[in-house]
């Protein structure tokens, strides 16, 4: 309590008188985060990564925990280790891409930090998106994403279900594939109630009778919320950015586009683009509110023979998805309907195409032991 006071009134006033640094008229250097790195920003199953990171100041620490986040199919996971105040090092083994979230704790707040470390190939799925409403759905300070997970999942039965995550959902889970938000109504917390299922999307939804698309390409990826961007080089990877603050926010968020793929003609038909959060429970949709015009501008999607295996890879230079919500309002009162949308400005993509049975889960991380603290002590 009397460390927490001095440290108050120091902030204040600068008062010598109270082994305050400096004199009067002097303010206290700011305690931040002033880096947070990784010696790799891509990596390969097994591959041992290395965090570091420094204050602005050295002044002692209550306080730092460690926290890596990964995707679920239907949301956030997090492992999270306490670490020793003096410690300004950690190592990792890589197994899948991952978030990394640090948070240190002195008796002046908080400093936070988060980087991220993906898979090392040459697939990929990006998109330039933005919500004309501001937080519906919120997708992150960066309008750029590059989704650390993603997948061309097929059909391969037609039984219109990804076979491999039935057992996640459970028999008699009729709800699509990633989500999709049925409630119009927003909640106190800032939520919508969306249900997520394994079977492949409706190529229409307001048109069953149409039957399921029988290809989805899926992309997921954390994003945050908050912070100042931070550039890094590191020792293994291209030039990277770390976000730094006090308070950082993270959301899950996807990318979906459906098509009906004809395999003895090989035409891929478009049939929606969703976009969603699922921290939040909103999913937007192109089809689901009879968006009009198309599904993207320059829209082109082909398959193609990499080895031994069919890919798919196309681009989109523009796209709409769409819902209509009831922002929540306190005190409740009559709600007032409007319809929100996020333009997907711009998305490419190339990766293999999976089927349905084959649809793997997340790996584990391992966390190695921290090195030696500065002076040979932990």
């Amino acid at each position: 309590m009397v460390s927490t006071f001095r440290t108050t009134l120091c902030t204040l006033l600068v008062l010598p008188s109270l082994g305050c640094p400096g004199g009067v008229g002097q303010i206290p250097p700011t305690w931040e985060l002033t880096s947070f790195e990784s010696s790799h920003t891509r990596a390969e199953d097994g591959d041992e990564v290395t965090l570091t990171w420094a204050y602005s100041t050295d002044e002692p620490l209550l306080s730092q925990r460690l926290c890596f986040l990964y995707l679920y199919y239907d949301g956030l996971g997090e492992e999270c280790y306490d670490l020793e105040p003096e410690q300004r090092e950690q190592g990792f083994v890589y197994g899948d891409a991952v978030t990394v979230y640090l948070m240190g704790t002195s008796d002046r707040g908080q400093a936070q930090g988060t980087l991220k470390v993906r898979d090392l190939v040459d697939a990929y799925l990006r998109v330039l998106w933005k919500p004309v409403d501001a937080g519906y759905p919120y997708l992150g300070d960066d309008p750029q994403v590059e989704f650390s997970h993603f997948a061309a999942i097929y059909d391969d039965d037609g039984d219109a279900k990804i076979d491999a995550l039935t057992p996640l959902y459970g028999e008699g889970n009729y709800d699509f594939f990633r989500a999709r938000t049925w409630d119009l109504y927003e909640t106190a917390a800032s939520t919508f109630n969306a249900t997520t299922g394994p079977y492949f999307p409706l190529q229409h939804p307001l048109h069953p009778h149409l039957g399921y698309a029988n290809l989805v390409v899926n992309g997921g990826a954390i994003v945050i919320t908050g912070g100042e961007p931070h550039e890094f080089k590191p020792e293994q990877g291209e030039e990277a950015t770390a976000q730094l603050g006090s308070q950082l926010y993270f959301d899950s968020v996807f990318l979906q586009l459906s098509y009906l793929w004809g395999e003895v003609t090989g035409i891929l038909t478009p049939t929606d683009i969703e976009v969603g959060n699922m921290t939040q429970g909103l999913v937007l949709g192109h089809t689901s509110t009879n968006q009009s015009g198309s599904l993207g501008s320059a829209h082109a999607a082909q398959i193609m023979q990499v080895g031994s295996e069919n890919w798919v890879s196309g681009s989109l230079s523009f796209g709409v998805a769409s819902h209509t919500i009831a922002p929540y309002v306190d005190p409740p009162s009559m709600p007032e309907f409007r319809t929100v949308q996020v333009r997907v400005e711009a998305a490419e993509w190339q990766m293999p195409i999976t089927l349905d049975q084959d649809v793997g889960a997340v790996p584990h991380l391992t966390l190695l032991p921290a090195p030696p603290a500065p002076g040979g002590g932990r």
